[in-house]
C-alpha cells in the first residue's frame, strides 16, 4: 500500500512540474517591453534598420528561451536585445534633436539674412 502511495505521490509531483508555464527571465522581460516601447516610439519612422536589428535580437533571445529556458545564455541575449532597443530609441531621440536643430539653424540664417537686407 505504502508502495502504491508513494507511486501516486510522484507521479502527481510529476504531473505538476511538468505542466507548470515557464517563466521567462526578468532580462527578458525588460528586452520585450524595451522593444514595445520602441516600436510605438518615433524609432519606427527615424531609424527602422536599428529597430530591425532590436527584433531580430528578441527573436533570438526568444528562441534561446524555448531551447533553454534557464541558461545563462538565454539571459545574455535577452540582456542584449533590451540594449539594442534602448539604443535605437536613444538613435531616434538624436535623430529628432538633430533635425530640430537643424531646422532652427535655417530659420536663424533666413532671419539673418532677412535683416541684413533691409539693413
Amino acid at each position: 500500500m505504502t508502495a502504491m502511495r508513494c507511486l501516486m505521490i510522484m507521479a502527481c509531483a510529476g504531473l505538476i512540474v511538468g505542466c507548470t508555464p515557464r517563466v521567462p527571465p526578468p532580462e527578458l522581460v525588460c528586452a520585450r517591453q524595451a522593444y514595445q516601447h520602441a516600436a510605438a516610439s518615433q524609432a519606427a519612422q527615424l531609424v527602422p534598420d536599428e529597430l530591425h536589428k532590436a527584433r531580430m535580437a528578441l527573436a533570438i533571445a526568444e528562441r534561446s528561451f524555448q531551447d533553454d529556458p534557464s541558461s545563462f545564455h538565454t539571459r545574455d541575449l535577452a540582456y542584449a536585445a533590451d540594449r539594442k532597443a534602448r539604443m535605437a530609441e536613444a538613435l531616434a531621440v538624436n535623430v529628432a534633436g538633430n533635425a530640430v536643430t537643424a531646422k532652427s539653424n535655417n530659420r536663424r540664417a533666413e532671419i539673418i539674412a532677412d535683416y541684413a537686407a533691409k539693413y
